[in-house]
């Protein structure tokens, strides 16, 4: 493609000037300078049918810049006159159906490569920082050239001629399909974050309580309504949740022969924490060797330590036991500093061993159902700048952790502006029922043609139980 040649004539009197006279001292006087042809990798034409994963459109995750790189061509003007080559980016206006004139931003000269061993044409590359330009948005890249005038005049007064002084009129306010490049840039869907259940009063209220049983004694009364999961010991002895015992409500029942001379402990979070503790019973079936974060159970061959993945990331610390004998925090295990999930283990872990984790968390619903219909909040961390989009709560079996066989969904539509939001889903099932729940953030963004660019992201998910039966009443 070549933009239409620029011609300028000097005359012994008018000097410079784009416009044609007859008067023309010789023919060296008359300047013929051929726009090169330029292109963008990765951009296209102004087109329908865009998805995400057409040319055209880049989504953006966790980049901070943007790469503008590509080629020209018809470069014998270029090299005659020893013209510079520039970009400038101008963003579409959606109010006005155009895209600006004045630029969003402006290169400098490009530094040009020399492709392959003939001047067949020359390569230009480089980046801009996304900080200058805004994400969900479509631009057009239009390609200049600056070059000096070898007139008499133009040489003497170091004139400069600049093609982006021009102005221009096409489609979409200055778009001319021949020349110009377009691309939409979208910024990926957020990982939803859960966050806590709102609470008329907060801070961490640890309740403990101490039993002393008579023989055979196994079912007791808290004195409160606890908060998430409760630790329970029998002479200093961890016992395993669902295994050795249960709580409903505020009833304790043990599935172990107690004596008279047991003391029985238990710790949870009273009703009116922020946090709750949170338990989660892994039995080691098999250790895999790698660096994945997948897996449950793991010897890290790079660091050369056994670790465990819990399900949610801990707040503050963990409390971990192994078949019933409780280690010591920092010394024995300590939280990863990288991935809150995981737990890091200074000895060794045998297939057979059980191993209980109990931790704060400050994730709504986690642990215990005591409702048909519960609340479940959740954040991302940007705003989103129009409506475009939805949140969807789903709930999957606990047999079932890829959510490949969804049970219930509910969805919750963007509020532009809005970051935290809050949502229930609809559970049913008896005491003891296990599932997992998760948030889908489905992102979308229309192009200037109807286009509709989607993507997608999922929060962590998290299990949950039933904890009594009055779930179903009616």
């Amino acid at each position: 493609m070549v933009r239409e040649t620029e011609r300028d004539i000097q005359t012994n009197v008018k000097c410079l000037r784009n416009i044609a006279n007859k008067n023309v001292n010789t023919s060296s006087d008359l300047i013929v300078f051929t726009n090169p042809s330029f292109t963008v990798t990765g951009a296209i034409k102004i087109a329908t049918g865009l998805t995400e994963t057409s040319s055209g459109v880049t989504v953006v995750t966790t980049a901070t810049t943007l790469t503008v790189k590509g080629s020209l061509g018809e470069i014998d003007s270029l090299l005659e006159h020893d013209a510079g080559f520039k970009y400038s980016i101008h963003k579409y206006n959606p109010e006005i159906l155009e895209f600006e004139s004045t630029a969003i931003y402006t290169s400098g000269l490009q530094p040009l490569l020399l492709e392959g061993r003939e001047l067949s044409g020359l390569s230009y590359s480089s980046t801009v920082d996304l900080s200058e330009i805004s994400l969900d948005a479509e631009y057009i890249i239009k390609g200049h050239f600056e070059y000096t005038k070898p007139t008499f005049y133009s040489k003497r007064l170091e004139l400069i001629h600049d093609t982006s002084l021009n102005s221009y009129v096409g489609r979409y306010g200055i778009y001319e399909e021949e020349y110009d490049w377009y691309v939409v840039l979208v910024a990926n869907a957020e990982k939803p974050t859960l966050i806590r259940n709102y609470k008329p009063t907060g801070g961490t209220v640890l309740i403990t309580e101490t039993f002393f049983t008579p023989l055979n004694e196994t079912e007791f009364f808290l004195a409160n309504d606890a908060e998430g999961d409760i630790i329970v010991s029998v002479n200093g002895v961890t016992l395993q949740k669902n295994t050795e015992f249960r709580v409903v409500g505020n009833k304790l029942t043990l599935f172990v022969n107690t004596v008279s001379t047991d003391v029985i402990s238990v710790a949870y979070m009273g009703s009116d924490a922020t946090n709750k503790f949170y338990n989660e019973n892994i039995s080691v079936t098999g250790i895999t060797s790698g660096t994945s974060e997948t897996v449950k159970v793991q010897y890290n061959t790079e660091h050369e330590k056994y670790e465990i993945f819990l399900d949610s990331e801990v707040t503050g610390e963990a409390i971990v036991s192994i078949n019933g004998v409780k280690l010591a925090s920092n010394l024995d295990y300590y939280v990863s500093t990288s991935n809150k999930k995981r737990i890091i283990f200074e000895g060794i872990l045998y297939v057979g061993d059980v191993i209980q984790v109990y931790y704060l968390n400050s994730i709504t619903s986690s642990g215990k159902i005591t409702t048909n219909t519960p609340l479940i909040a959740w954040a991302i961390e940007t705003a989103p700048k129009t409506n475009g989009g939805s949140f969807e709560i789903q709930l999957a079996d606990y047999d079932d952790p890829s959510f490949s066989s969804i049970l219930g969904t509910s969805t919750v539509e963007y509020v532009a502006g809005q970051t935290e939001y809050v949502g229930s889903i609809a559970v049913s099932g008896r005491i003891g029922d296990k599932f997992w729940y998760r948030i889908k953030n489905t992102k979308t963004y229309t192009t200037l043609l109807g286009d509709v660019i989607t993507t997608i992201e999922y929060s962590d998910a998290i299990a949950v139980e039933i904890m009594t039966n009055s779930i179903n009443s009616y």
